[in-house]
């Protein structure tokens, strides 16, 4: 069957029934359907404008366009879609589906473009080559690189605000989606995360038991929020136990050796004129001492206190000009500084502490996980957890830490310097 495949594609065999936005399926070939061509150059047109997948299917349903269905529904499947369609720019591809197994049939997509293979068709084209490379590159530009597993194809995501999103990647090569858990009684709310391979393909798990082909299919459980903040207060606990003292030493140098550029000129100039001003009622007080004491004429004592009286005065006011007990409005917060490196007696590490020395995290079991370090510029730390139990009576254990450096001060501290 692949082999016949392979030359009904040498042929230019056209695969499909033809529900295609912008044509309609004729014999063996397309012909353009002018009124959904216009909606896809519509389409394409916004999106090399900037516009979203999202605002697009929004702007589409305002203006009623319909889709190849015939109806005003419009979603981002639909737009994104229309923008990968190569079919567009007169060209038949080929591979972008593949059947599970023999016995089931189910199509599953192929998401590795670069796998396509595209021959040239006989039928027109609707947007030109150009145009479509160029939407290409945008919209490779707001995803992340493919996440390709040895088995399966997983989707990719943008970078999400949300930390473990951005964190966590599966065994099977997946990346994960955020989901509400629940809502507590303070109103605060638990979130969890699961696997895009379940989400998309199913479970391995209930695959297994209904007989069917389990390759390449997850079956790691959800994830909590709070289990992986609780690994990542005892990961940083292990690898910095002397983290106060050091801290304490670089706030110290800190203190001492740091300048705030914007604190000030004011402040600054402030002491300058008061040192000016010293200097120039010392002089005066010398000059009255030298009248007193004969050494100057009545004109010659008058003609020199002159310049040092106006000199005295442009002084004292640019002194009270200049504002007094001035506060910077910012600058370094030390004790905030200090308590986020030090004090670990919550139930979280600061956000911004994972991200700088957390690379990833990988489940590889529903209990088990490999948390990769950035210490060195690199991932160059795996430290392998095992976390067990409900919330309020957890237990993470370290099972094993691979290329720890047992002095982490200093390369933390490089760290978090930023």
């Amino acid at each position: 069957m692949k082999a016949g495949q392979k030359i009904s594609r040498d042929n230019g065999v056209l695969y499909g029934n033809g529900n295609i936005l912008g044509y309609d399926r004729v014999g063996d070939t397309y012909v353009i359907n002018e009124e959904q061509a216009e909606t896809v150059r519509i389409i394409f047109d916004l999106y090399l404008q900037g516009y979203g997948s999202m605002r697009i299917a929004k702007m589409l349903t305002e203006q009623k366009r319909k889709t190849a269905s015939g109806i005003v529904k419009w979603n981002v499947s639909n737009i994104m879609r229309a923008i990968k369609n190569a079919t567009y720019t007169g060209t038949k591809c080929y591979n972008k589906s593949r059947s599970n197994n023999f016995l089931e049939q189910k199509r599953i997509n192929n998401l590795d473009m670069s796998t396509h293979e595209y021959v040239e068709g006989d039928f027109p084209a609707i947007v030109s080559q150009e145009i479509w490379d160029k939407a290409q590159k945008i919209r490779e530009s707001r995803v992340k690189p493919s996440l390709v597993s040895t088995t399966k194809t997983t989707h990719s995501k943008r970078d999400s605000k949300d930390i473990w999103v951005n964190k966590l990647r599966c065994s099977c090569g997946s990346s994960f989606r955020k989901d509400k858990w629940h809502t507590k009684l303070d109103g605060k709310i638990s979130y969890d995360y699961q696997c895009y391979n379940q989400i998309n393909n199913g479970n391995k798990k209930k695959r297994e038991v209904l007989g069917l082909d389990t390759e390449g299919y997850c079956d790691i459980k959800m994830i909590t929020d709070w289990k992986l903040h609780f690994m990542a207060k005892e990961l940083l606990e292990h690898l910095w136990q002397d983290r106060k003292a050091s801290v304490l030493i670089a706030v110290d140098l800190i203190k001492r050796y740091y300048k705030d550029e914007r604190l000030s000129e004011n402040q600054h100039d402030a002491v300058s004129i008061k040192a000016k001003l010293d200097k120039a009622q010392t002089r005066l007080t010398n000059l009255i001492a030298m009248r007193a004491d004969s050494e100057l004429s009545k004109e010659e004592y008058q003609t020199m206190r002159k310049p040092i009286d106006d000199e005295i005065q442009q002084l004292q006011e640019k002194l009270n000009q200049a504002p007094k007990d001035e506060q910077p409005k910012s600058g370094l917060e030390l004790d905030g500084i200090i308590s986020t490196l030090i004090d670990f007696s919550g139930t979280k590490v600061s956000e911004e502490v994972i991200n700088q020395f957390v690379y990833r995290v990988t489940p590889t079991s529903d209990t088990t996980f490999d948390w990769y370090v950035n210490l060195n510029g690199t991932a160059d730390v795996r430290a392998t957890f095992t976390a067990e139990g409900r919330k309020n009576r957890a237990v993470a254990v370290m099972e094993k830490i691979q290329g720890y450096i047992k002095d982490t001060s200093l390369q933390l501290l490089n760290i978090f310097k930023a």
